[in-house]
């Protein structure tokens, strides 16, 4: 990360990996068959350089999503939010501080909370340090407090919150009974929505 510079990750990186350099190799493989222009390997290349196009786009709209998509979905969420720079808001699965920093901006007169596991299987370098290096880029580190927890039991006494956002962290609770658990703890009567991926 350059200094001063906020960086929110690159979304899903195994699977961005995986799609790139496999687009790549089955543009490769797909442009040597083609070559060979046989019947047969000319179809098998057609068909592969094809799969190769789809991949490598999809890898490279997944990394436009996470530098470029997902900052303007989050600015849109947090307007609809109606937030009145008063609250103290929680971020529930924060990662890189996203929704988190977002929020804090617009609290000049309250704090934001985030809680995360902080998998980097999710998130490229997913760590608090990270999230706090990115309060700090932003101008807001004395707004910002990030806290290790699991959200289906949060470490905070009940009413702690004036609103809770979450932005792609449901889905990583598998079961039905674990997700109505980590609502019922941080949505009580709460503003609460789920943030869904930049299209």
């Amino acid at each position: 990360m350059k200094p001063g510079l906020p960086d929110y990750g690159l979304d899903a990186p195994n699977l961005v990996r995986l799609f790139l350099i496999g687009g790549l190799l089955l543009l490769a493989a797909g442009l040597a068959l083609v070559l060979l222009s046989t019947d047969w390997l000319t179809v098998a290349g057609s068909i592969a350089f094809t799969f190769g196009v789809i991949f490598t786009i999809e890898g490279l709209l997944m990394v436009w999503s996470s530098r470029y998509g997902k900052l303007r979905v989050r600015d849109r969420m947090l307007d609809g939010l109606g937030l009145t720079g008063q609250e103290d808001l929680l971020d529930v699965g924060c990662g890189r501080g996203l929704l988190l920093i977002g929020a804090a901006r617009r609290l000049p007169n309250g704090r934001a909370v985030g809680v995360d596991v902080w998998s980097p299987v999710d998130l490229s370098g997913n760590s608090a340090s990270a999230t706090l290096a990115n309060a700090a880029a932003e101008g807001v580190p004395e707004r910002v407090d990030v806290h290790e927890g699991d959200m289906r039991k949060l470490p905070f006494a009940d009413a702690s919150f004036d609103a809770v956002v979450a932005s792609l962290s449901m889905q990583n609770i598998h079961s039905v009974e674990g997700r109505r658990s980590a609502q019922s703890e941080s949505g009580c009567g709460l503003t609460f929505f789920q943030a869904v991926p930049a299209a």
